[in-house]
């Protein structure tokens, strides 16, 4: 994909170890970065702009703001109001003048076992992109809940399921912080990381017994 690098330009550590839906969002488009990306988001929602030091909460901030809807109470609330807001901004923001079909398979309620939502992923066209949310399904009190959420960009097309983690293209003056800090070599942290199938934050395997998954995916329409 011909998109800016690195698209993990934050300048703040913080921002770079908490902003994938930022980094997804230009996987799906194809286009940007997380500075770019953030200054779209500010254009298209000026009345609802969230701060970048609330990178995790600012998707569902417009989400909110959109649906005058109270801000969230819990983590709970937090992780499908920016599900919401994920994807409303696919739906806002389009590519190339397309048109799109953007489509939720899953919820932050009832999401998929890694499987099914592959399954379900690749009976869509080749060519469609994915917002893919990987996450822990835990119960502690009352219903169950994700948990560890992270965000990956994946694509269909004549090679099969690809899957991509933008938020793994570090800017070069932040990669050792961020190294030491998710214990992972700086060496994997100039580009994407490309994989057959859903990886957690910063390359750690999934645990298919207790991972899960939420899928947004968009389809460009011909004609």
């Amino acid at each position: 994909m011909p998109i800016l690098n690195p698209v993990n330009d934050a300048d703040k550590v913080c921002e770079a170890v908490s902003n994938c839906a930022l980094c997804t969002i230009c996987g799906v488009l194809d286009k940007g970065n997380y500075t770019s990306c953030t200054k779209a988001l500010r254009s298209n929602f000026p009345k609802n702009w969230a701060p970048p030091s609330t990178v995790d909460e600012m998707l569902g901030a417009y989400w909110e703001g959109e649906q005058q809807r109270p801000p969230a109470s819990n983590g709970r609330e937090t992780l499908d109001h920016q599900v919401n807001g994920l994807h409303l901004v696919l739906s806002r923001i389009k590519t190339g003048g397309a048109e799109v079909i953007v489509d939720q398979i899953g919820s932050s309620d009832q999401p998929l076992a890694l499987d099914d939502a592959r399954t379900l992923m690749e009976a869509c066209p080749s060519g469609t992109r994915f917002a893919y949310m990987i996450g822990r399904w835990e119960v502690l009190f009352g219903p169950g809940q994700i948990t560890a959420a992270h965000w990956l960009t994946a694509e269909l097309n004549d090679d099969g399921l690809k899957f991509i983690d933008y938020q793994m293209d570090v800017m070069e003056k932040n990669r050792r912080k961020v190294s030491r800090l998710q214990n992972v070599r700086p060496s994997r942290l100039n580009a994407p990381q490309i994989t057959d199938g859903p990886m957690r934050a910063f390359g750690e395997p999934p645990d298919p017994e207790t991972d899960v998954a939420v899928v947004i995916s968009y389809t460009r329409v011909d004609g």
